[in-house]
């Protein structure tokens, strides 16, 4: 059975299909492609949590998280640190800011800005697909090797 994913319109298969497929020395001409497809998907998801987390938001009761003022389990706050509305858990009159308090408050939104684009460690080589390892600069990896290509596919 081959595993497919279709990332921004365009169908990968683990299979040697030889329009889809990653084997056969297929990862070859589709593993970068299908790098950026997951990150036009990821950007897109991103923008589409953040206006529905604002649209949520605008919509809500949410008030401002003002510091020692104590109030009921249930109530939104909106955190002053990232703007991201929170839900109380605990009654209190708490102190840490809601997005630093995970023990009393529960995100009712979750900020992507910083998730989207993947750290690979070092610059890519696009004429050899190698990654210059960031800690061994002498030891790039190919990312045209089946072990790295299975790595790097559980990510997606």
């Amino acid at each position: 059975m081959a595993y497919s994913a279709t990332l921004n319109g365009v169908t990968y298969t683990d299979d040697s299909d030889p329009s889809t497929g990653l084997a056969n020395g297929g990862h070859r001409e589709r593993l970068i492609p299908m790098f950026s497809n997951a990150i036009i998907n990821l950007t897109s998801l991103k923008d589409l949590t953040q206006a529905a987390s604002a649209a949520a938001l605008a919509s809500s009761t949410a008030t401002l998280w003002v510091s020692g003022v104590d109030g009921l389990v249930g109530e939104v706050k909106i955190s002053p640190i990232n703007l991201l509305p929170y839900r109380r858990k605990n009654t209190g009159a708490f102190t840490t800011d809601p997005s630093l308090d995970a023990t009393n408050w529960e995100p009712q939104a979750y900020d992507l800005s910083n998730d989207v684009s993947p750290q690979l460690g070092g610059s890519l080589d696009a004429n050899t697909y190698k990654i210059t390892n960031a800690g061994n600069p002498s030891n790039p990896q190919d990312l045209t090797t089946l072990a790295m290509v299975q790595t790097m596919a559980q990510y997606f």
